[in-house]
């Protein structure tokens, strides 16, 4: 037996994860929507224009997150923290406030585009390691992102982040 866990890519969701793989481990596959795709665009019932819940996703986004479960690894070390200070998801430590709060965005839109919510640098490494996600992945949320943002908003520039993202 399988158990699919398909939660709201938010703080709760992420929390209610954690839980259910510990109840099934080893039993348990892990379906990721991105913020965008499940979040309400307007009132309707009881849920206000900006709620995130996989409810707001379509059928056709649900399908695509459920084909692409991918089981938690726990344990595994494929990503660092170095890696993520490469990719301009964190500052190294002492380093000024100014370059922090371009990280800090630049880390909410890369959790975002892969379906884990908001999370903090601690967060989002163990969530790229446990839940299996690629380095093909991250470079495809990396290039999503510098796609839409201008080079001041990120920590690096964008000729930087894009010599990142083709050596992946």
């Amino acid at each position: 037996m399988r158990v699919v866990a398909l939660l709201d890519p938010d703080v709760a969701g992420r929390q209610s994860r954690t839980v259910v793989d510990a109840c099934v481990s080893g039993k348990c596959l892990h379906a990721f929507i991105p913020v965008h795709q499940a979040t309400a665009a307007s009132n309707i019932r009881r849920k206000s224009a900006g709620d995130v819940g996989v409810e707001h996703a379509s059928p056709m986004q649900i399908r695509q997150a459920l084909s692409n479960a991918r089981p938690s690894c726990p344990g595994r070390k494929e990503f660092s923290r170095a890696d993520l200070v490469s990719w301009g998801l964190v500052v190294e430590m002492g380093t000024a406030s100014s370059k922090q709060v371009g990280c800090v965005k630049r880390r909410a839109a890369v959790s975002a585009t892969l379906g884990l919510g908001n999370c903090d640098g601690k967060q989002l490494l163990r969530q790229l390691n446990t839940y299996g996600f690629s380095r093909d992945d991250v470079a495809k949320a990396l290039q999503a992102i510098s796609d839409m943002e201008p080079a001041s908003s990120a920590c690096k520039s964008l000729s930087a982040d894009d010599e990142l993202v083709t050596s992946l």
